[in-house]
C-alpha cells in the first residue's frame, strides 16, 4: 500500500514541477515584453525639441552635450 502512495507522490510533485517551470518561463516571457516596451515608450524625443538640427551639427558626439542631448533627442542621436 504504502509503495502505491509512493508513486502516487511523486508524480504529483513531478507534475507540479513540470507545470511550475513552464508558469515561471512564460511569466518571465511577460514580463520580459513588459520591459521591452516600457524601454521603448521612454525612449522619444522631446516634441519641442529640435532633433534634427542637435544631429546635423553634431552635438550628439559632442561629450560636453551628452547629458542634455540625452534627456531632448535620445532616439535620433541613437542613445537607445
Amino acid at each position: 500500500m504504502w509503495f502505491y502512495y509512493f508513486i502516487c507522490l511523486s508524480l504529483m510533485l513531478n507534475f507540479h514541477e513540470a507545470m511550475a517551470g513552464g508558469i515561471e518561463s512564460h511569466l518571465k516571457s511577460l514580463f520580459d515584453k513588459f520591459k521591452r516596451r516600457e524601454h521603448l515608450d521612454l525612449c522619444k524625443d522631446h516634441p519641442k525639441g529640435n532633433c534634427l538640427t542637435v544631429k546635423a551639427t553634431g552635438l550628439c558626439e559632442d561629450p560636453a552635450w551628452k547629458n542634455e542631448v540625452n534627456q531632448i533627442c535620445p532616439k535620433t542621436c541613437g542613445f537607445c
